[in-house]
């Protein structure tokens, strides 16, 4: 198995901060210790390797995909709900004076019914209308300080539905190992998610292209083509790099 240096990468173009390098080192430990042990029980199970790197990507793919979702989801709730406590303000002020009517020009604004429902507000959306929230900051660090607490939940909720789509025997889906490894999975995506919503998995990679070894480490052999990704990169929201992935190279003449 290919180790990953937990040092910066020497071709970063970039600077890692404080929260990216903590996301770095929670990731790249996962697949050292956690990734290895289920590699290897499933190989010790007579799963061949290829079918044992598959199953263990959907397993942290999936991990990472839904537990952004949920994450999106809580905090979207947690401003609902504290919306309809905070204070009252006015959306006008002197320098932005309502506008006045006219005889000529009588508009009305529909009243708001239950049938319409409010726009939701993710922290994952691309425009800053979290931001203009003023309880937003709060919601955020209310949600991180509560964040370990729903874990086992979050683990519950999450393994349930990756076990029903990964292919694997329910002996192995049963066994202490995977289960820890799919737990682990949960809770490394669960904690970055609760870091920061600007990151996210790379493993977009064409067969038979040319090996990217800014981004990916070689799994065994040096060759110079991409067969397939055995542990995805991991990027941030600009596509900046924060911690390399791993794949299987080929030859195109082979």
């Amino acid at each position: 198995m290919t180790k990953i240096s937990l040092q910066n990468p020497r071709r970063d173009h970039h600077t890692l901060g404080d929260t990216d390098s903590k996301v770095k080192s929670m990731y790249l430990q996962l697949y050292q210790r956690e990734w290895s042990q289920a590699y290897a029980h499933q190989k010790h199970g007579g799963v061949a390797k290829n079918t044992a790197h598959g199953n263990l990507l959907n397993i942290i793919l999936l991990s990472f995909s839904q537990c952004r979702e949920i994450a999106d989801e809580q905090l979207t709730q947690i401003l609902q709900a504290s919306s309809l406590w905070a204070p009252k303000t006015s959306p006008h002020s002197p320098e932005n004076p309502p506008p006045q009517s006219t005889a000529g020009n009588k508009q009305r604004t529909p009243p708001r019914t239950s049938q319409q429902p409010m726009k939701r507000r993710s922290i994952t959306s691309q425009d800053d209308s979290k931001l203009s929230n003023p309880l937003y900051k709060d919601a955020v660090s209310f949600q991180r300080r509560i964040c370990e607490q729903l874990l086992p939940h979050v683990q519950q909720r999450v393994s349930a539905d990756i076990m029903k789509v990964v292919d694997l025997s329910p002996a192995m889906k049963s066994s202490a190992v995977i289960r820890t490894y799919t737990n682990c999975c949960i809770q490394t995506a669960w904690k970055i998610a609760m870091e920061t919503d600007r990151v996210h998995l790379d493993n977009s990679v064409v067969r038979f292209s040319d090996f990217d070894t800014v981004k990916y480490d070689f799994y065994d052999e040096e060759l110079e083509n991409f067969d397939y990704v055995v542990w995805p990169a991991l990027l941030s929201g600009n596509s900046q790099l924060i911690a390399k992935g791993v794949a299987m190279a080929t030859s195109k003449v082979r």
